[in-house]
């Protein structure tokens, strides 16, 4: 009787770790699935060792329809044979197989979302049948027919020119990610669309022209092309998107057509060797840090259309010395060569060129814009209007020079490394209003020795005061900066600490 007994109770230990299967997923030793609506399964996980592997057309009695999102990722195959059953392969789902050398398709794939063997950078041969309904390889090159798209373009192909197929209607998302062999590509002029990433950190291509048939350019499209030195943007385009030409270190000037109305953030960001850029006066937004690090750039000229401004766009611009703003700007205002936003009395831009010490923010001022002080080494003192509510994120953010500053009481948040690395600012005060420091708000901050936190703070952001070597916090006893010195091993005293003297 006590065996048996013993026996159930083993039994019901290991009784629910024996199931292969779920209501949702199915488990094998070397595949995790789940099952879709129509019963069949969508490979979610590759646990296997195979390196040369014919996915199984049945799992546990269910036909296989799917490939999931980086399913087979970070494997180390080296042939992979897709097979009949396959319809849909998700995005990414031979991401970072580095082995992988070979792929045939033996199926009917109906849905082929972008590039599939992203980081697949040995990738060299793809099968597909002369009479495949939906993908064909043309030299090397695997394309989705029902869309006209071309889907991927091998990194080990040798040749430094590329032209697309006539009637292709669409570069597909990281069609050509990384692919730095090639020096100049040959777009059709049947193409209207390049997608996401398409041609990124395609590190030698030179010269590139994008025909007015295209009307839409994926966002980080040619991020990272550092040997490209001129573009022909195409009046067919009304939206440059985020970080689309980002990097491209060797583009030597930007004309944005009359067609565009909208620059996407970091659109042209860290383009260092452009030495003039032409605004059309047809933009109506420029996103956040469109110019950044446009190191050469010496003058630009806004037009009066902008309505709409995101966070200082020239970041970062250091001899960006002359910013023409019209008088009547409905949105813009220069005073003294500091550039506001009208529409949110925020301080927009301080020119890191200005050689003055010292800088008083005029009164009416309501917030500091994030990064509005970014790299200003000349400054040594910041006099913050009273009207001031807020300081943004990076408001002044390796200001090496910065030695005292003056928050006024209207102010109630700092925000994220709003005074990161200001190595000698050695003196500023909190005001009693504050409820919330950002993240590593005063990291790096050498000089600083002493710092007052008021009772009514309620957060402190991660490293906050990282590396402050020389601080110490003085914080209410019982208060939520107390707690937070105690969690970060900070020093600090109270308030009250020296009140015996006078008693």
């Amino acid at each position: 009787m006590r065996k048996e007994i013993v026996c159930i109770c083993i039994l019901i230990f290991i009784f629910p770790f024996c199931f292969c299967s779920s209501a949702e997923n199915v488990y094998t030793k070397d595949y995790s699935a789940s099952i879709l609506p129509d019963g069949t399964l969508k490979i979610f996980r590759y646990k296997g060792i195979e390196k040369n592997l014919i996915i199984p057309n049945i799992i546990e009695g269910r036909k296989v329809t799917a490939i999931g999102k980086e399913a087979f990722s970070f494997q180390p195959i080296t042939n992979i044979t897709i097979p009949e059953n396959i319809t849909n392969i998700e995005e990414s789902a031979f991401h970072r197989c580095s082995s992988l050398k070979s792929v045939t398709f033996l199926g009917s794939v109906s849905k082929l979302d972008s590039n599939p063997f992203l980081f697949c950078e040995n990738l060299s041969q793809i099968v597909v049948a002369p009479d495949h309904p939906t993908l064909a390889v043309i030299d090397g090159v695997l394309f989705y027919k029902p869309e006209k798209r071309l889907i991927f373009y091998p990194q080990t192909k040798l040749s430094s020119i590329y032209s697309i197929p006539e009637g292709i209607l669409s570069i597909g998302n990281y069609a050509f990610f990384e692919c730095n062999n090639l020096s100049s590509i040959i777009i059709p002029d049947t193409v209207k669309e390049i997608g996401y990433r398409a041609f990124s950190s395609c590190e030698r291509i030179e010269n590139l022209n994008i025909p007015d048939s295209v009307v839409s350019i994926g966002d980080y499209a040619f991020q990272g092309c550092q040997k490209l030195s001129s573009i022909d943007i195409p009046d067919s385009l009304t939206t440059i998107g985020k970080a689309v030409f980002s990097g491209c270190h060797s583009l030597l000037s930007i004309v944005i057509p009359d067609s565009v109305t909208t620059i996407g953030d970091y659109a042209f960001a860290e383009c260092d060797s452009v030495l003039s850029i032409s605004i059309p006066k047809s933009i109506t937004t420029i996103g956040n840090y469109v110019f950044s690090g446009c190191t050469n750039i010496t003058s630009i000229s806004i037009p009066d259309s902008l309505t709409s401004l995101g966070a200082n766009p020239f970041k970062n611009c250091a001899k960006l010395e002359k910013i023409q703003v019209s008088s009547m700007h409905p949105t813009l205002e220069l005073i003294d060569g500091v550039l506001f936003y009208k529409p949110e009395k925020r301080l927009l831009y301080y020119p890191i060129s200005n050689s003055a010490l010292s800088y008083n923010i005029p009164q009416g001022t309501l917030s500091i814009g994030d990064s509005s002080f970014a790299s200003c080494d000349n400054l040594t003192d910041v006099l913050i209007a009273n009207s001031v509510l807020t300081i943004g994120d990076y408001a002044f953010v390796n200001c090496k020079g910065l030695t005292n500053i003056f928050i006024p009481d209207g102010v109630t948040n700092i925000g994220e490394m709003a005074f990161f690395n200001c190595k000698k600012l050695n003196s500023i005060t909190i005001p009693d209003n504050i409820i919330s420091i950002g993240d590593c708000a005063f990291e790096l901050c050498e000089f600083l020795t002493a710092l007052t936190i008021p009772e009514n703070v309620e957060y402190i952001g991660t490293d906050a005061f990282y590396k402050c070597t020389n601080l110490t916090l003085t914080v209410v006893r019982d208060s939520y900066a107390e707690a937070y010195c105690k969690e970060n091993s900070l020093n600090y005293i109270y308030t009250d600490s020296f009140d015996w003297l006078s008693n």
